[in-house]
């Protein structure tokens, strides 16, 4: 990012990397580096709609950064504009949120302070069965990238037609978001009720010895 921001300054934002598997990553971000020279791109397909979970986090991250960025609360205005013109309220950033997580939040941040968080190895590594499938799947979409056609080119109004939302849409992000947060939720729970358990920034044993040490040493000091 630091590459591409020297060389096209303030206008690159993010590139989604696409996995955990570094040629689809990289191959997302060479499509990007070709999009931001002008260069050919592949003909490309438009869903009518995005993906109604990608919808409404982008909307949650246009709303925070509204305040800090004009640019990006003048493309939220357009979006509001473009919800009332079909009839629909503005977008409000949902208020009440759903805490399945008892524990986990304390557990994060005491790992952080105890200074036993880890630092590497955070997902697991491909098995090298997954690392053939990947490369092939990938090969494959490369393959029937067509540069001699051309990309069909949304009108404005249609990019912001992508993310129109209504409560329709807000029940589909819901429904699509539950299979991946019982993935995490269940990952987590394991996690928590292992002696020896390693997920994400936590291990469990590292955790539970320095929680330890970290009592014995109040005790004392309280003693004193």
């Amino acid at each position: 990012m630091k590459m591409l921001d020297k060389i096209w300054p303030d206008k690159v934002l993010a590139i989604l990397e696409g996995g955990y598997y570094s040629g689809s990553y990289t191959e997302c971000a060479a499509m990007a580096v070709r999009g931001l020279r002008r260069m050919p791109l592949p003909k490309l397909q438009h869903p009518k709609q995005i993906n109604p979970c990608m919808a409404e986090t982008l909307w949650n991250a246009l709303c925070h950064h509204a305040h800090r960025w004009s640019c990006v609360a003048e493309h939220l205005e357009k979006l509001q504009c473009m919800q009332i013109r079909h009839g629909l309220p503005r977008y409000v950033p949902p208020t009440v949120k759903l805490f399945a997580g008892t524990g986990f939040r304390k557990l994060w941040n005491a790992v952080q302070e105890l200074k036993v968080a880890r630092t590497r190895d955070w997902i697991p590594g491909m098995s090298d069965d997954d690392v053939k499938i990947a490369r092939a799947k990938v090969n494959e979409y490369i393959q029937q990238y067509e540069y001699d056609a051309p990309a069909d080119e949304l009108s404005e109004d249609e990019l912001l037609e992508q993310l129109l939302w209504h409560p329709e849409r807000r029940g589909e992000a819901f429904l699509k978001s539950i299979p991946t947060t019982l993935f995490f939720y269940n990952a987590m729970r394991e996690c928590m009720d292992s002696r020896d358990g390693k997920y994400l920034i936590i291990d469990m044993y590292a955790y539970r010895q320095a929680a330890h040490m970290y009592r014995a040493q109040q005790k004392n000091s309280g003693s004193k």
